[in-house]
């Protein structure tokens, strides 16, 4: 009997394992079909037999797929659960524990179904919600009215962290809490102004990685010791996902704009604060405001859905016009029915947004499955705000950091936003906080703060003494704290220099280079004179060697290669030409990492980091794959030169003329991204300002559109036409 008894503990273990397995996976595979007809009209705002149709055909059909799946799983194993039970009870109870076996079987379907009707329930709500948003004839609802806090014109403070960043992060012992935890900190918070903080998603604070939470403690109930290990690699891959890929982010969207209806009213004021994927979240909840309106804190129970549309309108420029009674309208003037847009932003501040959603690289969203659209996320929201403000990196180089700059509209107008995009040196972290050292942080921490209080945010007295920006402080280089990073490609970033009308550099960036220069000779943003020249080594090590020589728009340089040589691994010597052809190495067998792939190993390349635009596009998962293990896009590959081609010798060289915005020099060893660290040495060069391009060198020359070089000789011994 005891044997039995050990059994059925242990059995119901793993039978509650299975449970939740069914359940979840049930609910994942219903709902993708549901993601895919939010897109149907039946489901969006049509009939609502429709819509029940449409659902209760989903559900069937997901219903049969789980019982044919259980019912195969079941006739498969059918001998072996019989010999486990022979093994593990004794004879005369094996048929008993087989029924059990059977029965937790057929429970584990009718959970699953279950769970499907669950969900298909779920969406039927959802479509009589919607129903009641889009129809005007449709009867109105008596919602309770929930609470609001006392007082009008009240300053309303929304805060979003970045990705895996929660208040009690910690490094070498001291705190690296980032900007927006140190903002909510030191704002006040009082009847006159509200402050309201969101961790950043993958911190174990979503719905999901709670429920996983939750479950996990359920089951570590039975004493099942590998149930409970495997519910708890559920609950870190669910942090992984949601660090890697952004799942989470329209549940932090949401939390967003439910807090904004819940305490709203008219005459208060809305603040969006975020750093990363929390700017972009403030981001799309402006959007949110700006596409579809803000509800009535009546009806707080159907702001859900109002995101919902707003992720799958059909086009990202939509708007998404609500009942009026739902709603709060539009101003006088406006066309009858207008909700969107009727409540302005007063304030949006966001250090380094990165929209790094589904599966990102280069600046690209690459999605898994076609219904995982995240295309209408890319919407500017500046419209919707009567004041921007964001802090950029200079220094960041992950090609899964590309930054979403507002873009600026091309006829501007008096509804435009006053916009202001800073530039700052420094990483990502190094601009939006996270760092047990943050005297480069606090830089745009003071910026922000600065900004912040001209538009009517009022902090506590004592908070400045905390905020100690220096910036000449150390710069921070994700790619050295973890090189795994580099798997992932790099690129440097597209910001702009010095320059008569730039404006867009903050004044510290500035004061480090002109500091760095004097005291080291080094060239940090050097913008040279004709016949000025400058000599330097390109550490070869380095993924990409940041030159600190600005190159500006309309001029002609020469650059000349006076002597050393590279060595990658224990390859011989080369020159900047690279690595002749024929050596044996299996890497010239398989193109993965390799830059450029018609160049040869280790030669060298070049390319001007200028101000450009680069909007997010989304794409299928495929070519992730491509530009992952064969070749960077064609769209960044076309703004090398790979000028090592004409550098034989010493004494060799090359002209650059720039047509496009001036940028940052940066060059390059044509290595495998991953293994760069290997390389030692490299090529001494220099580098002169001339009045006119030298015709008697190989010139090359970058389009004014900064997408693609040419190349032109007139031809002489020692080059290669």
């Amino acid at each position: 009997m005891g044997r039995l008894v050990s059994f059925l503990l242990s059995f119901f273990g793993v039978f509650a394992g299975f449970i939740a397995f069914a359940w979840w996976f049930n609910t994942l595979l219903i709902g993708l079909a549901l993601r895919g007809a939010e897109w149907r009209p039946p489901l969006r705002k049509g009939p609502l037999w429709a819509s029940g149709l449409l659902l209760t055909t989903i559900w069937l059909v997901f219903t049969a797929i789980s019982a044919g799946a259980a019912f195969i799983l079941f006739r498969a194993l059918s001998g072996d659960i019989r010999l486990w039970l022979a093994q593990s009870t004794s004879e005369s109870y094996v048929s008993v524990a087989y029924l059990i076996v059977a029965w937790a079987f057929g429970l584990m379907l009718a959970v699953g179904a279950a769970a499907g009707l669950s969900k298909a329930l779920g969406a039927w709500g959802a479509a009589k919600r919607r129903h009641h948003l889009f129809n005007r004839n449709a009867p109105e609802l008596q919602d309770v009215a929930l609470p609001t806090a006392p007082g009008n014109g009240r300053r309303i403070v929304i805060l979003c962290d970045g990705t895996s960043n929660r208040p009690d992060d910690k490094e070498e012992g001291e705190s690296a809490a980032t900007n927006i935890w140190k903002l909510s900190e030191a704002l006040k918070s009082d009847d006159t102004q509200t402050v309201w903080y969101q961790p950043g998603v993958g911190t174990d604070t979503s719905s999901t990685a709670k429920a996983a939470r939750r479950t996990q403690n359920l089951l570590s109930i039975t004493g099942a010791a590998a149930v409970t290990k495997i519910t708890a690699m559920g609950g870190a891959v669910i942090k992984l996902v949601e660090s890697a890929a952004g799942v989470g982010i329209s549940e932090a969207i949401l939390n967003g704009y439910s807090e904004i209806v819940r305490q709203y009213q008219p005459g208060d004021r809305i603040y969006l604060i975020g750093f990363s994927r929390g700017a972009f979240a403030a981001r799309c909840i402006a959007g949110v405001i700006s596409r579809c309106g803000l509800l009535r804190a009546d009806y707080l129970y159907y702001a859900p859905d109002v995101v919902q549309i707003y992720r799958s309108r059909a086009h990202p420029l939509d708007k998404i016009y609500l009942r009026e009674d739902m709603a709060y309208p539009a101003a006088e003037n406006a066309k009858p029915g207008a909700t969107a847009g009727a409540v302005k932003v007063e304030f949006l501040g966001v250090f380094d947004t990165v929209a790094s959603l589904g599966f990102p690289l280069w600046g690209y969203w690459f999605r898994v499955l076609p219904i995982w659209n995240n295309s209408n996320f890319s919407a500017s929201p500046a419209k919707a705000c009567k004041a921007v403000y964001h802090a950029l990196s200079m220094d960041e180089r992950r090609s899964q950091f590309f930054p979403m700059l507002f873009e600026k509209p091309s006829t501007p107008s008096d509804d435009d936003p006053a916009l202001t995009q800073m530039w700052f040196r420094g990483a990502h972290g190094d601009i939006g906080g996270g760092y047990g050292r943050h005297e480069v942080s606090d830089v745009a921490l003071e910026w922000m703060m600065d900004a912040m209080s001209r538009h009517g945010l009022s902090f506590r007295e004592e908070a400045a003494a905390g905020v100690k920006p220096d910036p000449l402080g150390r710069l921070h280089d994700e790619l050295m704290r973890e090189p795994t990073w580099r798997m992932f490609g790099t690129w440097p970033r597209w910001h702009p220099v010095p320059s008569e009308t730039a404006g867009e550099l903050h004044d510290s960036v500035l004061r480090r280079a002109e500091t760095l220069y004097s005291e080291t000779g080094r060239p940090d943003l050097l913008r040279l004179g004709i016949g000025e020249s400058i000599e330097f080594i390109v550490n070869t090590q380095a993924d990409w060697r940041r030159t600190g020589v600005v190159i500006e728009q309309g001029a002609a340089y020469r650059i000349d290669y006076l002597a050393g040589y590279s060595r990658d691994g224990a390859c011989p010597l080369c020159g900047p030409d690279g690595q002749k052809p024929g050596s044996f190495d299996l890497r010239r067998w398989f193109g993965w990492g390799l830059r450029v792939k018609d160049a040869q190993w280790m030669a060298l390349g070049a390319t001007i980091a200028h101000p450009r635009d680069w909007p997010p596009q989304e794409r299928p998962f495929h070519e992730a794959l491509k530009y992952l293990f064969y070749s960077a896009p064609k769209e960044l590959l076309d703004q090398i030169a790979m000028l090592g081609r004409d550098l034989h010798r010493p004494g060799d060289g090359v002209c650059l003329v720039n047509e496009a915005p001036g940028g940052l020099l940066h060059m390059f060893a044509n290595d495998w991204w991953q293994t760069a660290s290997n390389n030692s040495g490299g090529p001494r060069l220099r580098i002169t300002r001339l009045a006119h391009p030298d015709e008697g060198a190989p010139i090359w020359t970058l389009s004014a559109s900064g997408s693609a070089w040419t190349r032109r000789f007139a031809g002489r011994n020692g080059y290669a036409a």
